[in-house]
Protein backbone atom coordinates (compact mmCIF):
# COMPACT_ATOMS: atom_id res chain seq x y z
CA UNK A 1 0.00 0.00 0.00
CA UNK A 2 1.40 3.76 -0.62
CA UNK A 3 2.79 5.56 2.19
CA UNK A 4 0.34 8.18 0.94
CA UNK A 5 -2.71 6.40 1.37
CA UNK A 6 -1.91 5.40 5.03
CA UNK A 7 -4.28 6.95 8.04
CA UNK A 8 -5.20 7.23 10.88
CA UNK A 9 -8.59 6.07 12.49
CA UNK A 10 -9.21 10.19 12.63
CA UNK A 11 -9.30 10.03 8.75
CA UNK A 12 -5.53 12.03 9.39
CA UNK A 13 -2.39 11.32 7.59
CA UNK A 14 -0.08 9.95 10.49
CA UNK A 15 2.52 12.72 9.53
CA UNK A 16 -0.44 15.57 9.61
CA UNK A 17 -1.60 14.11 13.22
CA UNK A 18 2.14 14.01 14.04
CA UNK A 19 2.84 17.76 13.66
CA UNK A 20 -0.46 18.73 14.68
CA UNK A 21 0.54 16.97 18.27
CA UNK A 22 3.89 18.47 18.73
CA UNK A 23 3.72 21.45 17.21
CA UNK A 24 0.27 22.45 17.80
CA UNK A 25 0.27 25.20 15.61
CA UNK A 26 -1.65 24.93 12.12
CA UNK A 27 1.00 27.59 10.21
CA UNK A 28 3.50 24.48 10.58
CA UNK A 29 0.87 22.60 7.33
CA UNK A 30 1.73 23.04 3.78
CA UNK A 31 -1.27 23.94 2.05
CA UNK A 32 -2.38 20.66 1.25
CA UNK A 33 -2.19 19.47 4.96
CA UNK A 34 -4.42 21.69 6.24
CA UNK A 35 -7.08 20.62 3.56
CA UNK A 36 -6.69 17.03 4.54
CA UNK A 37 -6.83 18.25 8.32
CA UNK A 38 -10.26 20.35 7.49
CA UNK A 39 -12.01 17.78 5.65
CA UNK A 40 -10.89 15.01 8.29
CA UNK A 41 -12.60 17.28 11.11
CA UNK A 42 -15.63 17.90 8.68
CA UNK A 43 -16.18 14.11 8.16
CA UNK A 44 -15.76 13.49 12.20
CA UNK A 45 -18.87 15.46 12.68
CA UNK A 46 -20.78 15.32 9.27
CA UNK A 47 -20.32 18.21 8.28
CA UNK A 48 -20.16 19.80 4.43
CA UNK A 49 -16.83 21.07 3.62
CA UNK A 50 -17.72 23.49 1.35
CA UNK A 51 -20.21 25.38 3.73
CA UNK A 52 -16.91 26.43 5.19
CA UNK A 53 -18.01 25.59 8.92
CA UNK A 54 -14.75 25.98 10.38
CA UNK A 55 -12.38 29.20 9.97
CA UNK A 56 -8.60 29.60 10.93
CA UNK A 57 -7.50 32.73 12.77
CA UNK A 58 -4.16 33.40 14.05
CA UNK A 59 -3.38 34.06 17.68
CA UNK A 60 0.21 35.59 18.59
CA UNK A 61 1.15 34.11 15.69
CA UNK A 62 -0.12 30.79 16.17
CA UNK A 63 -3.11 29.59 14.01
CA UNK A 64 -5.82 27.98 15.56
CA UNK A 65 -8.85 26.26 13.77
CA UNK A 66 -12.13 27.57 15.54
CA UNK A 67 -15.99 26.41 14.60
CA UNK A 68 -18.01 29.28 12.97
CA UNK A 69 -22.07 29.71 12.82
CA UNK A 70 -22.05 27.09 9.65
CA UNK A 71 -20.62 24.85 12.17
CA UNK A 72 -23.20 25.43 14.84
CA UNK A 73 -25.80 25.49 11.92
CA UNK A 74 -24.59 22.01 10.43
CA UNK A 75 -23.93 20.46 13.57
CA UNK A 76 -27.32 21.03 14.74
CA UNK A 77 -29.32 19.68 11.43
CA UNK A 78 -27.38 16.86 11.43
CA UNK A 79 -27.56 15.40 14.60
CA UNK A 80 -31.19 16.95 14.97
CA UNK A 81 -30.29 18.61 18.16
CA UNK A 82 -33.25 21.12 19.74
CA UNK A 83 -31.93 23.90 21.18
CA UNK A 84 -33.22 26.38 24.47
CA UNK A 85 -32.81 28.91 26.30
CA UNK A 86 -33.68 28.08 29.70
CA UNK A 87 -32.11 30.88 32.01
CA UNK A 88 -31.19 34.45 31.61
CA UNK A 89 -29.93 36.67 34.81
CA UNK A 90 -27.86 39.49 35.78
CA UNK A 91 -25.17 40.02 38.13
CA UNK A 92 -23.41 43.06 38.54
CA UNK A 93 -22.05 44.27 36.04
CA UNK A 94 -22.36 40.59 33.77
CA UNK A 95 -25.63 39.18 31.76
CA UNK A 96 -25.93 35.79 31.58
CA UNK A 97 -27.88 33.83 29.10
CA UNK A 98 -28.13 29.45 29.73
CA UNK A 99 -29.17 27.32 27.10
CA UNK A 100 -29.39 23.71 26.19
CA UNK A 101 -29.47 21.17 23.39
CA UNK A 102 -31.00 17.97 24.12
CA UNK A 103 -29.98 15.11 21.68
CA UNK A 104 -32.84 12.90 20.23
CA UNK A 105 -32.16 10.14 22.94
CA UNK A 106 -33.27 12.75 25.36
CA UNK A 107 -29.55 13.09 26.58
CA UNK A 108 -29.19 16.90 27.02
CA UNK A 109 -25.78 19.10 27.72
CA UNK A 110 -26.24 22.68 29.10
CA UNK A 111 -24.19 26.15 28.60
CA UNK A 112 -23.66 29.67 29.64
CA UNK A 113 -22.75 32.73 27.78
CA UNK A 114 -21.88 35.98 29.17
CA UNK A 115 -21.56 39.57 28.14
CA UNK A 116 -20.53 42.57 30.13
CA UNK A 117 -23.58 44.60 30.34
CA UNK A 118 -23.63 48.16 28.43
CA UNK A 119 -24.81 50.96 30.75
CA UNK A 120 -26.35 52.42 27.22
CA UNK A 121 -30.16 51.24 27.18
CA UNK A 122 -29.63 51.06 23.20
CA UNK A 123 -26.85 48.32 23.27
CA UNK A 124 -28.08 46.32 26.27
CA UNK A 125 -30.53 44.34 23.37
CA UNK A 126 -27.91 43.45 21.17
CA UNK A 127 -26.01 42.77 24.48
CA UNK A 128 -29.17 39.64 25.34
CA UNK A 129 -28.16 38.74 21.78
CA UNK A 130 -24.75 37.82 22.15
CA UNK A 131 -25.04 36.70 25.17
CA UNK A 132 -27.62 33.37 23.66
CA UNK A 133 -25.84 33.29 20.87
CA UNK A 134 -22.89 32.10 22.64
CA UNK A 135 -24.56 30.08 25.02
CA UNK A 136 -26.67 28.28 22.09
CA UNK A 137 -23.58 27.23 19.93
CA UNK A 138 -21.70 26.44 23.11
CA UNK A 139 -24.16 24.08 24.25
CA UNK A 140 -24.70 22.63 20.19
CA UNK A 141 -20.73 21.96 20.55
CA UNK A 142 -20.68 20.72 24.19
CA UNK A 143 -23.62 18.42 22.76
CA UNK A 144 -21.62 16.47 20.11
CA UNK A 145 -18.14 16.63 22.03
CA UNK A 146 -16.68 19.67 19.73
CA UNK A 147 -13.94 20.63 22.27
CA UNK A 148 -12.20 24.21 19.93
CA UNK A 149 -13.07 27.76 20.00
CA UNK A 150 -16.00 29.51 18.70
CA UNK A 151 -16.79 32.33 17.03
CA UNK A 152 -18.03 34.50 19.19
CA UNK A 153 -14.81 33.77 21.55
CA UNK A 154 -12.27 34.94 18.72
CA UNK A 155 -14.61 37.85 18.05
CA UNK A 156 -13.67 39.43 22.02
CA UNK A 157 -9.89 38.47 21.18
CA UNK A 158 -8.30 41.51 20.50
CA UNK A 159 -5.90 41.31 17.14
CA UNK A 160 -7.41 38.03 16.39
CA UNK A 161 -6.28 37.74 12.44
CA UNK A 162 -8.89 35.54 10.19
CA UNK A 163 -6.55 33.67 7.16
CA UNK A 164 -8.54 32.29 4.29
CA UNK A 165 -8.73 28.36 3.94
CA UNK A 166 -8.87 27.56 -0.17
CA UNK A 167 -12.04 25.12 0.63
CA UNK A 168 -12.37 25.83 -3.55
CA UNK A 169 -9.35 23.58 -4.02
CA UNK A 170 -10.84 20.61 -2.55
CA UNK A 171 -12.22 20.61 -6.30
CA UNK A 172 -8.73 19.51 -6.98
CA UNK A 173 -8.82 16.84 -4.21
CA UNK A 174 -11.65 15.31 -6.09
CA UNK A 175 -9.46 14.72 -9.35
CA UNK A 176 -6.36 13.71 -7.30
CA UNK A 177 -8.81 10.56 -5.82
CA UNK A 178 -10.15 10.16 -9.09
CA UNK A 179 -6.45 9.65 -10.71
CA UNK A 180 -5.80 7.69 -7.58
CA UNK A 181 -8.86 5.40 -7.81
CA UNK A 182 -8.34 4.80 -11.64
CA UNK A 183 -4.61 3.44 -11.18
CA UNK A 184 -5.18 1.88 -7.74
CA UNK A 185 -4.78 -2.27 -7.53
CA UNK A 186 -7.15 -3.43 -5.01
CA UNK A 187 -5.00 -3.08 -1.94
CA UNK A 188 -4.72 0.52 -3.14
CA UNK A 189 -8.54 0.82 -3.84
CA UNK A 190 -9.63 -0.28 -0.73
CA UNK A 191 -7.62 1.66 1.77
CA UNK A 192 -8.53 4.83 -1.03
CA UNK A 193 -12.47 4.45 -0.38
CA UNK A 194 -11.89 3.78 3.45
CA UNK A 195 -10.13 7.54 3.14
CA UNK A 196 -12.53 9.00 0.84
CA UNK A 197 -15.35 7.96 3.15
CA UNK A 198 -14.00 9.74 5.81
CA UNK A 199 -12.89 12.58 4.29
CA UNK A 200 -16.26 13.51 2.40
CA UNK A 201 -19.72 14.30 3.68
CA UNK A 202 -21.95 11.66 2.51
CA UNK A 203 -24.21 12.85 -0.80
CA UNK A 204 -21.84 15.77 -1.10
CA UNK A 205 -21.08 16.76 -4.51
CA UNK A 206 -17.66 15.80 -4.31
CA UNK A 207 -18.72 12.43 -2.91
CA UNK A 208 -21.50 12.29 -5.95
CA UNK A 209 -18.31 12.84 -8.38
CA UNK A 210 -16.22 10.48 -6.82
CA UNK A 211 -18.55 7.88 -6.58
CA UNK A 212 -18.68 7.38 -10.43
CA UNK A 213 -14.97 6.17 -10.30
CA UNK A 214 -15.77 4.00 -7.27
CA UNK A 215 -18.30 2.17 -8.92
CA UNK A 216 -16.36 1.78 -12.49
CA UNK A 217 -12.96 0.92 -11.10
CA UNK A 218 -14.76 -1.53 -8.52
CA UNK A 219 -16.03 -3.52 -11.68
CA UNK A 220 -12.38 -3.16 -13.42
CA UNK A 221 -10.85 -4.75 -10.55
CA UNK A 222 -13.91 -7.55 -9.39
CA UNK A 223 -15.35 -5.98 -6.03
CA UNK A 224 -18.25 -5.55 -4.49
CA UNK A 225 -19.37 -3.81 -1.32
CA UNK A 226 -21.22 -5.89 0.97
CA UNK A 227 -21.76 -5.29 4.68
CA UNK A 228 -19.50 -2.44 4.81
CA UNK A 229 -16.44 -4.44 3.02
CA UNK A 230 -14.78 -4.76 -0.31
CA UNK A 231 -15.32 -8.09 -1.64
CA UNK A 232 -14.49 -10.12 -4.88
CA UNK A 233 -16.85 -10.93 -6.83
CA UNK A 234 -17.54 -15.06 -6.70
CA UNK A 235 -18.29 -15.04 -10.47
CA UNK A 236 -15.92 -12.77 -12.55
CA UNK A 237 -18.70 -13.19 -15.06
CA UNK A 238 -20.82 -11.10 -12.85
CA UNK A 239 -18.93 -7.99 -13.77
CA UNK A 240 -20.88 -7.86 -17.20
Amino acid sequence: MSNKLAKTEQGISQEVLNKLMIEGDLSKFTESQLLEYYTAMCARYGLDPMGRPFDVVVLKGRKVMYANKSCAAQVTVTNQLTVEIIDKSKHGDVFTVTARATRPDGGYVDDMGAVAWPTNPMEQADAILKAATKAKRRAVFAAVGLGMLSQEEVQDIPDAEIVNVPIEKLNDAVTTWCDTLDAADVDEFVAAHKQIIKTFTKGSPEINAIGKHITSNAARLGLRYNKGEWQPLIDRGEQN
